[in-house]
């Protein structure tokens, strides 16, 4: 069961947590009250269709490219700082990407339960989690970090954050 105050998981039963002490509800998917973490399909599916967002626009910009260089350039502009633009506001705004919004789960902080904003859902979640790609296999233990009991990538442990229905 996972801590309703810090989300670390602990053993069945445990009446305090292991890590900040606290008493903890015995549930097993309970993130804080009311939310319920969202499955590893449906965080996949999110993925997927963030990376149809990404390849599709820029199959658009390839066809325009050809046809026209005015119509190509505004293409490039949308998909090369548009989508980026409204996947930064949404992450900020409601801890949801286009992917993440289409599926119904959020990111939510571990410590409040409510979206923690640009600076854990932009910076510490997307941007460092990049800088990070660059280890050879980071970001294939990343993924599988999935399939902890708290469903946690490494991008989650940095940032402090639970993915959630």
């Amino acid at each position: 069961m996972f801590c309703s105050n810090c989300g670390v998981p602990n053993d069945d039963g445990a009446l305090f947590c292991a890590n900040c002490g606290q008493p903890i509800a015995n549930t097993s998917t309970t993130v804080n009250p009311g939310y319920t973490l969202a499955t590893r399909p449906s965080r996949l599916g999110a993925k997927l269709i963030d990376i149809v967002v990404w390849v599709g626009a820029g199959i658009v910009v390839a066809i325009v490219f050809a046809a026209s260089t005015l119509l190509g350039f505004l293409s490039l502009l949308v998909a090369g700082v548009g989508i980026p633009i409204v996947q930064i506001a949404l992450l900020s705004r409601d801890g949801q990407t286009i992917g993440k919004k289409i599926v119904d789960i959020r990111i939510v902080s571990v410590e409040t339960g409510e979206n923690a904003g640009f600076g854990t859902n932009v910076v510490m979640r997307a941007w460092v989690n990049a800088l990070l790609g660059i280890i050879p296999l980071y970001a294939f233990v990343d993924i599988l970090f999935i399939f902890r009991d708290d469903q946690r990538c490494i991008h989650d442990l940095i940032a402090g954050t639970h993915v959630v229905e």
